[in-house]
């Protein structure tokens, strides 16, 4: 298990402001609860004393940090070790090259959906935690499995 910063995911993603994230986080509301959360993780990312504000600075970031774990060529960049980390290691069921094994297969513009769902699943966690919505019910039919015999 690895903790990754969720603004430093998002920006490794797509090219992004500060004040984009926070817009597409809060996606424009007034709500307090949910704005000192995210001003939070934007002014986390500024404790990791390396410039991250550009997807490429991201990128290497995370390719530096996971380089060892990943056991990829000596010869990669370290953002080339980055974008092999979300491609093939972060919702994997969006990553349209997942039979490749060449780490230049995926570029950072493959990542939108990514980038999308990753935000999407923080407006949820911040709506739950807000109590703007209620949990999901592990019993209700939507979540079970459908067994079929044979």
């Amino acid at each position: 298990e690895y903790f990754i910063p969720v603004v430093l995911l998002l920006r490794a993603m797509k090219e992004c402001t500060d004040l984009q994230v926070f817009e597409a986080v809060t996606g424009g509301s007034d709500d307090a609860f949910v704005s000192d959360r995210v001003l939070s993780a934007i002014s986390e990312l500024s404790n990791f004393g390396a410039p991250l504000h550009s997807q490429e600075q991201c990128l290497a970031y995370l390719g530096n940090r996971f380089r060892p774990v990943l056991n990829v060529s000596p010869k990669a960049t370290n953002a080339q070790v980055g974008i092999q980390l979300i491609s093939r290691h972060i919702f994997i069921h969006l990553s349209p090259s997942t039979e490749t094994s060449a780490i230049s297969s995926a570029s950072p513009s493959e990542f939108s959906a990514k980038h999308d769902l990753l935000l999407l699943m923080l407006q949820r966690l911040y709506a739950l935690a807000a109590k703007r919505v209620v949990d999901d019910n592990p019993d209700s039919l939507v979540n079970q499995e459908l067994l079929l015999p044979g």
